[in-house]
């Protein structure tokens, strides 16, 4: 360890030494090539946000506030090679997104640019310096998660009391629900519930849940009465929401686009859909608001089409549409892009 340190003295100085040296004590296992003293460790964010990134919609991680980020604390006194990478892989293993150079061999901040869509779900960012093995330090995994309160995201979490057989107060919480997608039934899903311990508690032995109607698109109820062990209730809600509009079309036009989608089932109630359209590239989506007549010739009507009128000539667009009934809104639809004449 001590010649170790002596020769991370040599490489650098001042207080950049200082933390190199910390990083080596830290790090005492990690392996070492010759002419090649490292310290590699990966993080991904989102904003501030860093291991979990929420998404914006139930199924599909959109980039609202930024492309996704990751930031690598490394450092390589003598690069051999030009093979270093930096990838996304998904729970299977399997590379969504790559991009190799040697910029990756250094301390820096880099945007993941062209992951416009990501399921939610589990994921790793993988950085590799040709055949060093970087172990830990050269990975960080991370989740993309539903996000409570957006578009398609789930109810926050629910907290509560039950009473125990001796009567003291048992705190719990109801995990958060996701949204669920209006069917025309009613809706009842499973649900979490913990106590303040962290102990999992078991339908049917430590609970049961009775539902009310559950049907319409709206807020909906699920109550969560003590058995066995416990007493006393607790009362949770959830989201049902619309459909997301079909068949998705993009025409392009000078300085305009001509977008056609398929709209969801009248008995769903639909009262506004919102076209999202923004440059490809950029984060910061721009929206157009379509009003519903739940009556006459236009409510018959099975598709709508939408024109976005002054964009900019020659740059390509992204579109998405959400079905809304109130404040209530539905998962889009995946993004289509167009190029504008």
């Amino acid at each position: 360890m001590d010649k170790r340190k002596r020769r991370i003295g040599k490489v650098m100085s001042g207080k950049a030494a200082a933390v190199l040296l910390v990083a080596a004590v830290l790090l005492c296992a990690l392996p070492v090539t010759a002419g090649a003293w490292m310290y590699g460790q990966v993080t991904i964010h989102q904003g501030n946000a860093a291991g979990t990134i929420t998404a914006t919609n139930i199924t599909t991680y959109y980039p609202e506030t930024g492309p996704l980020v990751v930031k690598i604390d490394s450092f390589l006194t003598s690069i051999a090679a030009n093979n270093a990478e930096l990838a996304i892989l998904n729970s299977s293993g399997a590379k969504i997104w790559r991009d190799t150079g040697n910029k990756y061999f250094l301390k820096g901040t880099f945007k993941l640019t062209g992951l416009d869509t990501v399921p939610v779900g589990a994921y790793r960012v993988q950085l590799t310096w040709g055949s060093l093995d970087l172990g830990t330090d050269g990975y960080k995994d991370f989740t993309i998660a539903k996000k409570a309160g957006s578009p398609g995201g789930g109810s926050p979490a629910t907290g509560g009391a039950f009473t125990d057989t001796s009567g003291k107060k048992i705190s719990i919480t109801v995990a958060a629900i996701a949204n669920k997608t209006w069917t025309g039934k009613q809706i009842k899903p499973k649900v979490a519930v913990v106590t303040a311990e962290g102990t999992t508690l078991k339908s049917g032995t430590d609970y049961t849940l009775s539902y009310g109607k559950n049907k319409n698109i709206g807020k909906a109820t699920i109550k969560v009465t003590g058995k066995g062990s416990y007493k006393g209730s607790i009362s949770a809600t959830f989201k049902i929401v619309p459909k997301k509009p079909t068949s998705l079309k993009l025409t392009a036009a000078k300085k305009s686009l001509k977008v056609t989608f398929k709209k969801v089932s009248k008995a769903q109630k639909i009262t506004s859909y919102k076209v999202q359209y923004r440059l490809k590239g950029t984060s910061a989506w721009k929206s157009k608001t379509v009003k519903v007549k739940l009556t006459g010739a236009s409510a018959k009507k099975t598709t709508a089409v939408v024109t976005l009128k002054k964009l900019t000539s020659k740059k390509t667009y992204q579109v998405r549409v959400y079905a809304y009934k109130g404040a209530y809104a539905g998962n889009a639809t995946g993004i289509k892009t167009k190029k504008i004449k």
